[in-house]
């Protein structure tokens, strides 16, 4: 189904529809690690915890290998060793910093924005019915990638809970460039669809 990227003003009953993005950082710990240390790109990184023996965060890399969240390190370290993985202890002053570099950052493409977390932005579209929603959600992410070494992935709706639900899909769906749109009423069921119940 062609997607030309625009937002409805109005739902069927005449109603402005608030338009809500949610952006996050893909990995965050492990991605600010990579930001500042561009050779560890394609690496498997964890991010450990400050006592270095739980992993808190492990980037998309690690955890193809079998890592996990939670994984006692001192257990790992025959598959740590094998696999190459890079691991660091938790370094809480980076990550705020970078963390406020991107809100600001992501607060440059919008008049409104509500911080849920440290890697997680609800962006206000309302009002953008008239853009290319897809093409301007993707210079947002590529802007974010070029200026702070940080891949994060958007999500749109209009609500914040089914921006969450695109906001999951943005990071499997490859062929979206990690933005994801929910549009219209068949945008919904097909994305509905596409999510796992749990």
């Amino acid at each position: 189904m062609e997607n030309l990227g625009k937002l409805p003003e109005f739902n069927s009953l005449g109603i402005r529809i608030n338009w809500y993005g949610l952006a996050d950082g893909n990995s965050f710990y492990c991605s600010c690690e990579t930001s500042i240390q561009p050779w560890l790109e394609g690496r498997p990184v964890i991010v450990a915890s400050n006592s270095d023996k739980i992993a808190i965060a492990l980037n998309r890399r690690a955890k193809s290998l079998g890592f996990r969240m939670g994984d006692m390190l001192f257990e790992k370290t025959r598959e740590l060793k094998e696999h190459d993985v890079v691991v660091f202890s938790s370094n809480y002053e980076l990550y705020g910093d970078l963390s406020a570099r991107m809100h600001t950052c992501l607060g440059s493409f919008v008049e409104d924005m509500q911080i849920e977390s440290i890697d997680e932005v609800f962006l206000k579209f309302t009002g953008y019915d008239d853009w290319d929603i897809d093409a301007y959600g993707r210079t947002i992410i590529r802007t974010v990638r070029k200026g702070l070494w940080i891949p994060i992935a958007l999500g749109i709706a209009p609500t914040q809970t089914l921006a969450k639900a695109a906001n999951k899909l943005a990071k499997t769906e490859l062929d979206r460039e990690s933005c994801y749109v929910i549009a219209t009423e068949e945008d919904r069921a097909e994305a509905l669809q596409k999510l796992p119940l749990h």
